[in-house]
């Protein structure tokens, strides 16, 4: 697969976004809902043997006549998995499905490797194979780039296999899944129960094709249809694309209202769309990455 690098440069000042508290196992700077030593006071509560004393609140004591120990916000790493979809139908495009995934999973997996937060990268291709890498820090980065463009889309991939270990110590802060979705519908909605608990706030990016959303039917193509998975025969007239657009229509919305059913975040990432403008957009959302200058998070 081919990462577009120039990106990757223009793209400083931004960082991997979190809606709620990160529970990373490493310090860090986010917020977490832990308590212990930091730099920001979050509570009191009553001493007990064997505290630090250096922890206990005097003036509380001058004016309560109760030992009181401080508690402090304790800043965590955010814990971040991504799985790229290798199978297969990622070839299709000029470019492919797979480099524009490709790109948007080596920027995310920058981003949070430059913030030091742990980074599991999972690349699903052809039937029991994967790739796994994790990361804590931006020195980690050339391997996962490497591993990204050295990947080749083949077969079919078991990808709830690939979620799952995603969180083989724990769900992650936030999933993100990057794949066209182009399973059958029982295969479809596996993967996306894999993705819902594989992390505390799951995010599908959802790679489709212009050849896909606006297809050339001058020479007729054939589809399937995303209700019984029946092959259909799109003809050149204008029918056959009236029914080619309502079953695209029709898989999009389903698609859509099982994510919200689970409470995934879908995110259009079509080829259509420059990745610099998917990027940036997110940024602008606060979905997936933020500007440095927007707060904790």
């Amino acid at each position: 697969m081919k990462v577009d690098r120039v990106l990757l440069t223009q793209l400083g000042g931004a960082r991997l976004a979190i809606p709620g508290l990160a529970v990373g196992r490493q310090a860090g700077d986010r917020r977490s809902p832990y308590r212990g030593r930091g730099m920001e006071f979050a509570d009191h509560r009553p001493y007990r043997a064997g505290d630090d004393l250096r922890l206990v609140d005097w003036s509380a004591y001058r004016r309560l006549r109760t030992v009181l120990v401080r508690l402090f916000h304790e800043d965590r790493n955010l814990r971040a998995g991504l799985c790229v979809d290798c199978s297969a139908s990622m070839e299709i495009g000029d470019p492919p499905k797979a480099d524009h995934a490709a790109t948007l999973a080596a920027v995310l997996s920058m981003l949070g490797l430059q913030a030091r937060d742990e980074v599991r990268l999972v690349l699903a291709g052809a039937a029991g194979a994967r790739v796994s890498l994790r990361g804590y820090q931006a020195g980690s980065f050339p391997s996962f780039l490497d591993a990204l463009e050295q990947a080749s889309p083949e077969g079919s991939p078991d990808l709830v296999r690939a979620l799952r270990s995603l969180t083989d110590k724990g769900r992650v802060d936030r999933s993100v899944l990057l794949s066209d979705m182009l399973f059958e519908p029982d295969e479809r909605h596996a993967v996306l129960r894999a993705l819902a608990s594989s992390g505390r706030h799951p995010v599908l990016l959802h790679v489709l094709d212009r050849s896909e959303l606006e297809p050339d039917l001058s020479q007729g193509l054939e589809a399937i249809d995303v209700e019984t998975g029946e092959e259909v025969r799109v003809g050149d007239d204008p029918a056959s694309l009236k029914a080619y657009r309502r079953a695209l229509s029709d898989f999009l919305y389903a698609l859509r209202t099982r994510c919200v059913g689970l409470n995934i975040h879908y995110v259009p990432a079509f080829t259509t769309v420059p990745l610099r403008e998917i990027v940036l957009d997110s940024v602008r959302q606060g979905r997936l990455v933020r500007s440095v200058r927007g707060g904790a998070g």
